[in-house]
């Protein structure tokens, strides 16, 4: 319960960061910046994905509901997927596209290490220690509990693989005790050359970068009409924010609904808060245009209005890292059907928001794709793990820190 209030008061910080000023790989054309030129002089991006994740319909989970008489015999092209666990990054996921924007801010700050928070299997926690280690920075990784998988113990191993250094915490209460050290120590400017990555990525700096996720797949789409429904996973808040913002800027409030599965405690995070940071990310963007980009850029009720958005919790429990057995049928489901990896903490129980609505009567209106995100990295992370040089092979968790033993042995 603490923890979560430190979250909701501290460990979200959407406030207004100033925008990177020291380019850093630095990548200008990009499909946010093509929509409004001007913010391409006010922010700056780190290239990790070179090029737009897929697009894509999915066939063979179609053919099989419809066989299964879930979906209509006559519909077609209903299903479709934003890969965005595909890049030539093995960042992958969701993580990548904030750390886009979050590194070249890092880069500003003259940043040597990278200090980030998550729990003991942390996808994003596994991003931030990978993109330090290509960028030649140090990683903290402030890690706390969740329920114990072998995939978990595989991410403890790969964390120090890449050399981050791992603070153990067996609750929540010292977890966030040492997260409100992290910030105060940055806000306070207490340890020059530390840059604070929020949980999950999310700040008005890394949601940027699902902004231009957005415009991504408007390109993508070549002029046709948007998917009637998007579904993704709703953790820390910064991807279905960019989204939510995104789908302002392009003009598309209301024309598609943004169903995100909310997998955290709702003192974490909630709807109103998802709410307030989209309408907070969003002023800020317009903050940054110049005159004429601002007056094209649309204004929308991201507070009022009901339609952009449903906040899902069917699949949320048992409780954060565990899933139903239900929501592991679908996700097996998915790699019958159309050989994609997805895990239950996050994209499973998306994904099974996702198939619940499938079959739900839609008005002739809003026959159009329904979208599913997939925002986990899929990139294997054994070679990361095998590669390394561990004392001894048979026991390599010896290597980690002492108080992460007892969750091996």
């Amino acid at each position: 319960m603490l923890l979560s209030l430190l979250f909701l008061l501290l460990g979200f910080p959407f406030s207004d960061l100033k925008a990177a000023t020291m380019p850093f790989r630095e990548a200008t054309d990009t499909p946010l910046f093509r929509a409004y030129p001007s913010l391409a002089s006010r922010l700056k991006r780190f290239e990790i994905l070179t090029e737009p994740t897929p697009f894509e319909p999915m066939r063979r989970l179609e053919q099989r509901l419809k066989a299964e008489g879930k979906l209509p015999a006559a519909a077609a092209g209903r299903l479709w997927v934003k890969r965005d666990d595909r890049s030539w990054s093995t960042l992958g996921g969701n993580k990548a596209r904030k750390l886009e924007f979050l590194l070249a801010d890092a880069a500003s700050e003259k940043a040597h290490t990278l200090v980030t928070a998550g729990m003991w299997g942390s996808n994003h926690a596994y991003a931030t220690a990978q993109a330090a280690r290509e960028l030649g920075l140090k990683a903290r990784l402030i890690l706390g509990p969740q329920p114990l998988t072998e995939e978990v113990r595989k991410k403890l191993l790969a964390f120090h693989a890449l050399g981050a250094e791992l603070v153990y915490h067996g609750n929540k209460l010292s977890m966030g005790i040492d997260l409100l050290g992290q910030m105060a120590a940055q806000w306070l400017k207490i340890r020059k050359g530390i840059y604070y990555v929020p949980p999950g990525g999310s700040n008005l700096v890394g949601s940027v970068g699902y902004v231009n996720a957005w415009f991504e797949v408007l390109e993508q789409l070549r002029g046709a009409r948007p998917p009637s429904d998007i579904f993704l996973p709703l953790g820390t808040g910064g991807t279905a924010a960019g989204l939510l913002a995104g789908a302002c800027l392009s003009g598309h409030w209301g024309q598609v609904r943004i169903h995100a599965e909310r997998v955290v405690d709702p003192l974490l995070y909630n709807e109103r808060k998802l709410r307030k940071d989209a309408a907070k990310l969003h002023r800020h963007l317009v903050s940054l245009m110049d005159a004429d980009d601002r007056k094209r850029a649309p204004l929308c009720d991201f507070l009022g209005d009901e339609r952009a958005l449903v906040v899902d919790t069917t699949h949320a429990g048992p409780e954060y890292g565990a899933a139903t057995e239900e929501v592991h049928r679908k996700i097996r489901l998915l790699r019958e059907t159309e050989g994609l990896v997805i895990e239950p903490t996050y994209t499973g129980k998306s994904f099974a928001d996702f198939l619940d609505q499938v079959g739900v009567e839609r008005s002739s209106n809003e026959e159009r794709p329904m979208l599913f995100w997939l925002t986990y990295n899929s990139h294997p992370i054994d070679a990361v793990i095998t590669s390394y040089p561990w004392t001894d092979s048979s026991r390599p968790w010896r290597d980690l820190p002492r108080k992460f033993w007892r969750l091996f042995e």
